[in-house]
């Protein structure tokens, strides 16, 4: 026996649609805050991150071109220890951000040192961290961290070669970026959600932090996060940090180095925000839910059986019986209902056999008639055709007739009683519904495909609606004025090849 819910469980049901729909609306308004907000960080962090790169680009331009000019004044190129340049020493003092400034020979030995030289210190720093990579280019060379030699401080250092007048690299000025003091940050101080601005170099080394960077500064990040940064050099990522934690990520590269600025949030802190507001609309929605199933029980209980038995029919009529009708009783509303739906049903199955008898009658007309008769609608689809017009146009049976204008083309060559090829709008039916009427117009036609050739009259109208619009159109091929069947194509004037062949060539576009 088939299973069937009682009123209460119904109305109970129809309720908890909505309210699972509303239950989603919330989840899906809660993942598109949640979406929007993580493409806010991102926003504000790469926002950050551009700021950072421009500044340290800035930076490193100003170094740059400080070095160059320092590398060109002669104290400098005498490489004299005992003769060093005091403005090594002046722009040091008016420059915190460096550690120190420094001259080297060409062999790498130490020559000048802003800080100061111990008694009898004369080593250099370790080639590989900027000397070998700025005499193997004769550029500027931003160095890879490392503990100053002289300061012992961690330190970066900018390089450039000093040439003499030959143009011959004798030596090297060097200003070594103190990390723990670099601060070329953009506004970090607005991020939230536990951010941090870093600076790494292509071996993921931290150049510079916005926070802890007397702690970090040197150490190599060996993230998951990092390695993804140095591949892609520019753009956002969610991974998690060096202690585990679930955090987003925007990065971009800083021109003239290989370092990469980058911005980290707290993935838990971006989304708080919204998970607070879905947990607010949960209860909310929790007292709608309550609210709505008291006051859906309490209707329920005043709904009578006649609401089943009307629930019953309609289920009836959706199951395929068009005899199912309700019954007319209960209280007034349902009785009205009831009334209703009996006359509107009773209405359909009369409407429903009067086209049933209609279309049965326009059949049967058309079938017994000799000539061929179609019609169509206003899109050029073909409603309506008797046997006689798959005969007269070379079809097996009806079944194998094109229904659609557009299809004939393909077909068929249409030739005017004097030879010329007529193109599509020039056909009957698109006469017809361009508002054309016309009686035993005479066509001649060529099948495509078995190049069978005949002719006949045609005569065609518009079908107007009410309104005068027109909605089909309606055809019937005659007798030829010249021959009362069809004809083969030996008894037709034959059009020009020239003719005839445009006509295939066009109908093919068509």
């Amino acid at each position: 026996m088939r299973f069937r819910p009682t009123i209460r469980t119904a109305l109970l049901g129809l309720v908890g649609i909505p309210l699972i729909a509303l239950f989603m609306e919330l989840a899906y308004d809660t993942r598109q805050q949640s979406q929007a907000d993580i493409a806010e960080a991102y926003r504000t962090a790469a926002a950050i991150n551009d700021i950072t790169a421009a500044q340290t680009e800035q930076f490193l331009s100003r170094a740059e071109y400080i070095l160059t000019e320092l590398a060109r004044r002669p104290q400098i190129q005498a490489l004299d220890r005992a003769n060093c340049d005091p403005l090594l020493a002046d722009w040091k003092h008016l420059q915190p951000a460096y550690a120190n400034i420094l001259t080297l020979d060409a062999n790498g030995r130490l020559v000048c040192s802003a800080t100061g030289i111990q008694p009898g210190q004369a080593a250099g720093p370790d080639p590989k961290y900027y000397f070998a990579e700025t005499v193997r280019t004769g550029k500027f060379t931003v160095g890879k961290p490392a503990k100053g030699f002289v300061t012992g401080r961690w330190v970066s250092t900018l390089a450039y070669p000093v040439r003499n007048g030959d143009g011959q690299l004798i030596g090297v000025v060097a200003a070594s970026v103190d990390l723990a003091q670099f601060r070329s940050f953009g506004p970090a101080r607005k991020l939230q959600a536990d951010g941090v601005v870093w600076i790494i170099n292509g071996e993921g080394t931290i150049i510079a932090r916005s926070e802890e960077a007397e702690q970090r500064v040197g150490q190599v990040s060996d993230a998951a996060s990092t390695k993804i940064m140095l591949a892609q050099q520019r753009g956002v990522i969610r991974s998690r940090d060096y202690k585990g934690v679930d955090r987003l990520y925007s990065f971009t590269s800083i021109p003239r180095s290989d370092w990469i600025a980058f911005t980290s949030l707290d993935t838990a802190a971006v989304l708080a925000p919204a998970q607070r507001l879905a947990l607010e609309r949960l209860a909310l929605g929790m007292a709608v839910m309550l609210a709505i199933a008291a006051l859906t029980l309490w209707a329920s209980r005043r709904i009578s059986k006649p609401v089943e038995a009307l629930s019953k029919t309609i289920v009836a009529l959706t199951e395929g019986n068009p005899d199912a009708r309700p019954s007319a009783d209960g209280p007034l509303e349902i009785y009205q209902i009831a009334v209703e739906l009996r006359a509107m049903l009773d209405a359909r199955a009369h409407d429903a056999e009067s086209l049933r008898a209609s279309r049965a009658t326009l059949d049967a007309a058309l079938d017994s008639m000799s000539d061929a008769v179609f019609i169509s609608d206003a899109q050029g689809r073909f409603t309506h055709f008797n046997e006689a017009f798959a005969t007269y146009h070379k079809f097996r049976n009806r079944d194998e007739c094109a229904m659609t204008l557009a299809e004939y083309p393909l077909l068929f060559d249409v030739h005017s009683s004097s030879g010329e090829c007529l193109p599509l709008e020039r056909w009957a039916v698109p006469r017809a519904l361009r508002g054309e009427s016309a009686t035993n117009v005479e066509f001649s036609l060529k099948r495509k495909d078995t190049g069978e050739t005949w002719a006949g009259s045609y005569s065609y109208a518009p079908i107007h609606d009410k309104a005068g619009a027109i909605v089909g159109s309606v055809s019937r091929r005659g007798t030829s004025p010249t021959s009362s069947e069809p004809r083969n194509h030996s008894a037709l004037p034959p059009p020009p090849s020239s003719r005839a062949k445009a006509c295939s060539s066009r109908m093919q576009r068509v």
